[in-house]
């Protein structure tokens, strides 16, 4: 497996190559298939990326034909301000033409983590038929100080789950919320494409760690079937 690194300027320069990798990748997989299926990503850059899309690709992408999916997501209410659903929903959903059916929060309102995992698998199994596996068309990931992908923490039994699309996981003390749900790191390998943004300066250790093989750090075992890009702006 072989990591693509692309090294911008500034975090301006990232998003910007970032939307131009959703537009081609979306126009591709939309020619090929009919329909186009992402994991999206919580986090910082990921909401300025949102921002960019519905601010200069509102018309310029097929948003009829985009399913959009969350890769994980903190166990609490789609109004909560640590919510991946609110802040996608706010950057992105309730401005670009994307059908309410095309979008898929993860079900935070069910009684457990458990059963949110549950179920979520259940929508994506409706959505990806006959298959061992999900292939999200694009999957996109952060990188965590601890090196930490989606919600798959260092000691977490979600770690080694090999046979669940969605479980529940927790987050170390140290972290606000910590009962999370999900993507399993077979549903992650399986993308046709994993986009990892590493942005920042306090990232460089975590991101060294990354590049050179660090087998104790969860992001080590990001290993796609397709393409595996790290989008960063560290020098």
């Amino acid at each position: 497996m072989k990591r693509e690194i692309l090294t911008l300027p500034d975090a301006g320069a990232m998003v910007r190559e970032l939307c131009v990798l959703v537009r081609d990748k979306a126009s591709s997989a939309i020619e090929a298939s009919g329909q186009f299926s992402m994991a999206l990503s919580g986090g910082r850059t990921p909401r300025a990326l949102y921002e960019a899309l519905a601010k200069y690709y509102r018309d310029g992408i097929d948003w009829n034909k985009m399913h959009l999916f969350f890769g994980d997501e903190r166990f609490v209410p789609k109004d909560h301000e640590q919510s991946n659903f609110r802040m996608a929903d706010e950057s992105l959903f309730s401005i670009v033409p994307v059908p309410e059916k095309n979008v898929y929060p993860i079900p935070t309102e069910e009684a457990t983590p458990k059963l949110a995992a549950d179920r979520y698998e259940t929508t994506m199994r409706q959505y990806f038929t006959d298959v061992d596996f999900p292939v999200f068309d694009l999957l996109l990931l952060g990188l965590g100080a601890d090196g930490h992908v989606a919600s798959l923490f260092p000691g977490d039994a979600a770690l080694v789950e090999k046979r669940r699309w969605a479980v529940p996981a927790t987050a170390p003390a140290s972290y606000a919320v910590r009962e999370r749900i999900t993507l399993t790191f077979p549903v992650i390998n399986g993308s046709d494409t994993v986009a990892m943004i590493v942005a920042g300066e306090e990232k460089r250790g975590i991101l060294e760690r990354l590049l050179r093989g660090d087998s104790g750090i969860p992001a080590d075992r990001v290993e796609p079937a397709g393409r595996f890009l790290i989008f960063t702006d560290i020098v």
